[in-house]
């Protein structure tokens, strides 16, 4: 049953999904685009011809695929470059999978950027152009979910995230996204059917015990005392100086009491 009680995105969930999504990226993001080849052979022939698109797109993934490896201020200077050459491409041939290397450029300089509201905003133009053109990437919509998580459009979130999920109908940290923003919705028993379909994947710890404290938030939302009671319990058993989990077992326990 939908809940009318309106949640809203806090600090701790939107940084737990930045997190969990950058691990996901960072298992796939060398797929785009391999690194072809030498920076300098390619920078060598754009100067021979600079207005061939197959030439600005090899320096453009070499320049981005690059800086996926090396330090922040590097990366800043090759993301850059990166981005006016796929900007380029674009310039001289409306392509939509060059639109989403464009829009993967600009979610990566988001993370070193002040200005990270706009190149969001651009990354999600980018992004669309291409799934309007056709394109269709387990990839582009979890970035999209991302971006649309960030501004707070939920549902719009939960559609994108729902479109990965097609891809990998199992995926664990899809399914903890998509029962995070239904539990912030308030409709606590949509996000239990998603959570409770992660069951007990191998992952790492810090990502189990965030899905034990929000089981236990919606358990402690619907009234089972004795569900939200047993996940506290496993958040403490994995991490014992957990403050939020400790207050929570310590409240849930006493209203349990009371009822017997």
């Amino acid at each position: 049953m939908k809940q009318d009680k309106k949640h809203y995105l806090t600090i701790r969930g939107r940084l737990f999904l930045a997190g969990i999504i950058i691990i996901a990226f960072g298992l796939t993001r060398l797929d785009q685009g391999r690194y072809v080849g030498p920076i300098e052979i390619y920078e060598s022939q754009l100067k021979k011809e600079e207005n061939n698109p197959k030439v600005i797109l090899k320096l453009a993934n070499a320049y981005y695929n690059k800086a996926i490896l090396t330090s922040e201020q590097e990366s800043l200077q090759l993301l850059d470059g990166a981005i006016l050459l796929y900007e380029k491409a674009l310039s001289i041939r409306k392509d939509p999978k060059t639109s989403y290397l464009l829009g993967q450029a600009y979610f990566k300089m988001a993370k070193f950027s002040e200005e990270k509201d706009g190149l969001y905003k651009k990354a999600e133009n980018s992004f669309k152009f291409a799934e309007k053109e056709g394109v269709r990437k387990k990839e582009m919509f979890l970035y999209l979910g991302h971006i649309l998580l960030l501004r707070g459009a939920l549902d719009d979130s939960i559609l994108y995230y729902g479109k990965a999920l097609d891809f990998s109908p199992e995926d664990p940290i899809i399914l903890y996204n998509i029962g995070y923003l239904f539990y912030e919705k308030g409709d606590f028993d949509t996000a239990l059917l998603y959570l409770v379909k992660i069951g007990k994947r191998s992952l790492p710890e810090g990502i189990k015990i965030n899905i034990h404290l929000l089981l236990a938030k919606i358990y402690e939302e619907k009234k089972d005392l004795v569900g939200a009671r047993d996940e506290y319990k496993k958040v403490l058993s994995k991490e014992k100086t957990n403050f939020e989990a400790r207050e929570a077992l310590n409240r849930i326990l006493e209203q349990i009491k009371e009822k017997q």
